[in-house]
């Protein structure tokens, strides 16, 4: 199993894993807005926290999916580039057009703020660097190929 094969590469890369004690659900709002693959699901539903040991590299799990008064959102970046298109309702949508279809997995805010997102159309991994979140590259064409280059070294969180 990828979760297992992962959490041995986390725990030789000093990252901080936490499982759940309780199963967990993606929320709603998720759920509504993007197909995510079955796959990427089974992967995070056990895991409460999934980060690097400065939190600064994380995995989103379904908890940080769930709305939150403050810190970084799931979604921080479709945020900031909805702020970036101030008024101009044509650049809006197009945000959020993108963004309906990248469910955001992995942030990184250590140096330039890059994101992964699973390509709900095509099943890749992407990953975008401000300030251009709209414009990613392929880093991976599925999620367990994603994760297998994390643990290769292919990827570097």
């Amino acid at each position: 199993m990828i979760l297992n094969d992962f959490i041995v590469w986390a725990e030789q890369n000093g990252w901080q894993i936490e499982q759940s004690s309780e199963p967990a659900e993606l929320p709603e709002v998720i759920a509504d807005r993007y197909p995510a693959p079955a796959v990427w699901q089974e992967f995070i539903a056990p895991l409460r926290k999934c980060s690097n040991a400065t939190d600064t590299v994380w995995f989103l799990t379904y908890p940080d999916y769930q709305q939150q008064e403050q810190g970084f959102q799931w979604n921080e970046f479709e945020k900031q580039s909805m702020e970036a298109a101030g008024g101009d309702h044509e650049q809006q949508a197009a945000v959020t057009a993108f963004w309906n279809y990248h469910l955001p997995i992995v942030l990184n805010v250590a140096g330039d703020y890059t994101y992964y997102a699973i390509d709900t159309q095509f099943g890749s991994v992407v990953c975008g660097t401000a300030p251009e979140y709209e414009e990613p590259h392929v880093a991976a064409e599925s999620f367990p190929a994603f994760i297998r280059k994390i643990i290769s070294g292919e990827i570097t969180l």
